[in-house]
């Protein structure tokens, strides 16, 4: 039987943050809600300005200002967990709206201010507007066997999407951007995903000496059970970081999410064949 595995892998060829909680606040207050686990979903209801009940104490004041963009989450489809995403909410200018947040970190007490659009000369806020605004970069996915395989063939699927940095345009300070890769969204073609939190296992040719040997090293695999050729994308959700002129990495709410180029992969049928080890 291992024999016959060996095989069929040779005629294959090469093998293939944070989440915001409810805030107590007086009425009217905007309330902040969702998390940025769950994809694009982060979900500000600012409609009015406001602060929370607790009131500062005297003393010394060290202070954090965060800015979170307004946008109201849908879901497009029927897999909630894949298809989830937030359209950003407008102005009636038409510029997108934020929600500043100013946090005393002695006291914890917040204060809210929703506006529209950032300011020219904040370079905290130019880095969320810029985050949302740069297409996150997701290459093209790997996949062993890499261009054809067999039904019912465990296939090893991966990614080399990792974190980066991204330069920014912003001239009022020296601006970086980084981009954390959170979740990797797998769709086969063939109507089944899946989900991971880190970018798969690499294919090690060692590793693999019959079939079997793939669900045992890896669980970011998948068969297809119908023979054609299908396309294989892979959607990567990543959160945010700024750092402004060389200072801590201040993380970024919510999240934005990319999708890879197209890699076809071609499902054929195996088929037994005697062979005359004569050569008649």
């Amino acid at each position: 039987m291992r024999g016959k595995h060996f095989a069929v892998f040779c005629a294959i060829g090469v093998w293939i943050a944070m989440t915001v909680s409810p805030v107590s606040a007086k009425t009217n207050s905007p309330s902040v809600t969702g998390s940025s686990d769950n994809l694009d979903t982060l979900h500000v209801q600012a409609d009015a300005l406001g602060s929370t009940d607790r009131k500062p104490s005297a003393g010394k004041s060290s202070k954090k200002v965060t800015l979170e963009r307004v946008c109201e989450s849908f879901v497009v489809g029927s897999d909630d967990q894949y298809n989830v995403a937030c359209e950003a909410h407008q102005c009636p200018d038409g510029r997108q709206q934020y929600l500043r947040i100013e946090e005393d970190l002695n006291t914890g007490f917040k204060k809210f201010d929703p506006i529209c659009g950032v300011s020219a000369s904040d370079p905290g806020s130019l880095a969320v507007e810029e985050f949302y605004k740069t297409k996150a970069k997701v290459s093209r996915p790997n996949i062993a066997p890499n261009t054809t395989t067999l039904a019912n063939f465990p296939n090893i699927f991966w990614s080399d999407v990792k974190a980066y940095e991204a330069p920014t345009d912003i001239t009022v300070a020296n601006v970086r951007l980084k981009f954390l890769p959170v979740k990797y969204l797998w769709s086969f073609g063939d109507g089944e995903t899946m989900t991971l939190g880190d970018p798969g296992k690499a294919y090690d040719p060692n590793l693999i000496k019959v079939t079997q040997d793939a669900d045992r090293y890896y669980k970011n695999i998948h068969r297809y059970a119908s023979l054609g050729t299908f396309n294989v994308t892979l959607t990567v959700v990543f959160n945010g970081q700024y750092s402004v002129d060389g200072g801590d990495w201040i993380d970024i709410a919510g999240s934005v999410q990319a999708t890879s180029p197209p890699h076809s992969l071609a499902v054929k049928e195996a088929r037994g064949e005697l062979v005359d080890p004569n050569g008649n």
